[in-house]
């Protein structure tokens, strides 16, 4: 028993090895994600949807997307637990969707053409490989809640501004190291989760986002914080910064900024 228990062992150890750095990165981050994600919770008004029709392939193996999938009136579709590395839309198609669900999948690019469909409310495009939004973002303008957890974006375009109805935006465990100034212009936002990125400041202009409720840059390398912040002692009720290299004197400094606010440290 003991001699095969050591052969199992030596066999899984050297399985372990054979994975690229960037594989072993993907397992520990799956592993670890769900736990630290049930730290951090979500207070914003979830999108009402009595949805006469929903179109549901999730799990199908699919590379791509079948033709009758994308002539489909549904107001939800869910796509999750695919293989897709891709999804085009033509204008007209998925014009009834509110809610698009295409977590798990193999994405590379944002969804292309989705700025056309006008009724979309909540996008969920948890843990593909999508590195940056475009432009066209900024089209998507009855969006209220955009989740983009476990992708690799580096950078926001700054057409994030031009997202009004936008309630909550969740880029969790993602490559961002930092924001650009014309978020604090989406003057609806009342959520912003930026849980594991690679920040190590905050923009001025977020001094400005009197909507936000909750911030959440825990996890990121961020050692101070902009002045400006002081502006929302009337509105931030959660300002999650934990695990963060600021010291003390920071620390300080925020708490006297927000005394109405919860700090987490």
């Amino acid at each position: 028993m003991k001699k095969q228990f050591t052969i199992i062992a030596c066999t899984i150890v050297a399985i372990l090895f054979t994975f690229s750095a960037a594989q072993a990165q993907e397992m520990a981050v799956a592993t670890a994600a769900p736990y630290l994600f049930a730290l951090n919770p979500s207070i914003a008004e979830p999108v009402n949807a009595t949805p006469a029709e929903a179109l549901d392939l999730t799990g199908q193996g699919l590379y791509e997307l079948p033709t009758e999938a994308l002539v489909s009136n549904a107001e939800v579709i869910k796509l999750d637990s695919n293989l897709l590395d891709k999804i085009t839309v033509n204008a007209g198609q998925w014009s009834q969707c509110r809610q698009l669900f295409a977590r798990h999948n193999w994405l590379e690019a944002f969804p292309e053409g989705t700025s056309s469909m006008g009724s979309l409310e909540l996008m969920d495009l948890t843990r593909n490989h999508i590195d940056a939004l475009p432009a066209s973002v900024g089209k998507l303008v009855s969006l209220k809640k955009l989740i983009m957890d476990l992708n690799f974006v580096s950078t926001l375009p700054a057409e994030v501004a031009q997202m009004k109805s936008l309630k909550e935006l969740s880029l969790r465990w993602n490559s961002l190291k930092s924001l650009p100034a014309e978020v604090a212009q989406m003057s609806s936002l009342e959520v912003l989760n930026l849980t594991n990125n690679s920040l190590t400041t905050l923009p001025d202009e977020i001094g400005n986002m009197k909507s936000l409720k909750v911030l959440r840059v825990n996890y990121n390398n961020i050692q101070k914080l902009p002045a400006t912040l002081a502006n929302l002692a009337g509105t931030l009720k959660i300002l999650d910064l934990s695990n963060n290299p600021m010291g003390r004197q920071w620390i300080s400094e925020v708490k006297a900024m927000l005394p109405n606010t919860q700090i987490i440290f």
